[in-house]
């Protein structure tokens, strides 16, 4: 993360205005003065292949079940919990813990599902 005027473990007074006490930017009186800072780096794009199918998938909040089933539906997987969504591509958007007592179900399940899906080919980026 880029912060420009931030110290971090400096006293709060210095944190928020981003100058010490004597008035100076900072600890190193060599540093740069704000009209010779480099400009930030441009924001990086980064684009996937469009998939053959998109499915996505949001705010599980800890429901176990309801992501099988949303699972099942979307023909990602099996009634065993396997993959067979081929080239399906899932991506799960919001909340996947929050509220539900499957939490760690959900994790796992996620995590396994990425793994067989890349492995058959598919872009599942749960």
């Amino acid at each position: 993360m880029f912060l420009r005027g931030l110290r971090l473990g400096a006293p709060a007074s210095e944190r928020a205005t981003g100058r010490t006490p004597g008035g100076g930017r900072g600890a190193n009186p060599a540093s740069p003065s704000p009209a010779t800072t480099a400009p930030a780096p441009a924001p990086t794009t980064t684009r996937l292949p469009a998939p053959a199918r998109l499915v996505a998938l949001g705010d599980l909040h800890g429901d176990f079940e309801a992501t099988r089933a949303a699972l099942r539906l979307a023909g990602a997987i099996d009634p065993q919990d396997k993959w067979i969504g081929k080239e399906l591509m899932v991506v799960q958007t919001g909340d996947q813990l929050d509220r539900g007592d499957g939490e760690r179900k959900i994790l796992e399940l996620l995590e396994r599902l990425q793994t067989e899906a890349r492995a058959a080919g598919g872009p599942c980026t749960c």
